[in-house]
């Protein structure tokens, strides 16, 4: 350290030491990695050639919810994948369940207002993961089905599955089910299983909760989350939005029987 600033004036040392007050230290400035260069899919950000000229320099890919660098040659996967803020645009709120004092974080995405975390509120037919206090803390409970208003609180409900639908259109993924990338933009970050978590791009934060079964066991946390709509599908079934952590870059629209346990995202 002492040969290399043996090498630097005291004029070049006074620069540096500005540059890093009014940069580095400036906690209301925006980390580098926060603008970084955004394209819709690999396609796009392979028009972006990868040389010599743009070694080490990061791109996001919203299709695909990850950071990319330049190696040199073409394009990999960057080993930092945590961006500094995941949801830049975001806007984030609060609603206090009056039932019980509760208070939810929650999100605007597009025209809605959903819940950023899950439902915790007790009823006769919801469950703890494992009948364990700690989990409903980080992950909600598991409710069996019940229609659209009976959950929620006051000014929330169910959503149906054109809400859901409607939630992927907003945040630019396609309509249709079978076909939307939405699950790598909605996932939390952490807590999936293999680092199989998303971008959380849009601050909506879906963890997996796993189910309960109706024999009482319970089955996938860490590996999925199925969230109740308020449509039924026949008599005993109703649909379900789920996410899988080795599904990066979709999400299943399918259904449930009624007397399983599945997770609550109440919106307005």
């Amino acid at each position: 350290m002492k040969r290399f600033l043996g090498h630097i004036s005291l004029a070049s040392l006074v620069f540096l030491f500005v540059l890093l007050v009014a940069c580095g230290h400036d906690k209301s400035s925006t980390p580098k990695e926060d603008v970084l260069p955004e394209y819709e899919n690999m396609q796009e950000l392979n028009a972006q050639k990868c040389g010599m000229s743009r070694f080490n320099q990061k791109a996001y890919v919203k299709n695909k919810g990850k950071v990319y660098e330049c190696d040199g040659s073409k394009w990999v996967e960057s080993y930092i994948q945590t961006r500094p803020d995941s949801c830049r645009s975001c806007e984030f709120g609060e609603y206090i369940d009056v039932r019980d004092g509760k208070t939810y974080k929650t999100v605007v995405i597009g025209r809605q207002v959903w819940m950023a975390e899950n439902l915790n509120y007790e009823t006769e037919n919801s469950y703890c993961y494992n009948d364990s206090l700690e989990y409903c803390d980080k992950y909600g409970r598991l409710y069996t089905w019940a229609p659209r208003y009976s959950l929620c609180p006051p000014g929330l409900h169910v959503p149906d599955t054109t809400e859901w639908l409607t939630l992927f259109s907003a945040i630019g993924e396609s309509p249709l089910w079978w076909m939307t990338y939405a699950g790598t933009k909605l996932k939390s970050q952490k807590g999936w299983k293999d680092d199989g978590g998303g971008s959380d791009a849009y601050g909506f934060s879906a963890l997996p909760a796993g189910s309960r079964y109706e024999d009482g066991s319970y089955h996938g946390l860490g590996e999925y989350s199925t969230f109740w709509t308020s449509r039924e599908y026949q008599n005993i079934w109703a649909w379900v939005m789920g996410f899988k952590y080795n599904e990066d870059y979709t999400s299943c629209l399918s259904f449930a029987e009624k007397t399983t346990g599945r997770s609550v995202r109440c919106v307005q």
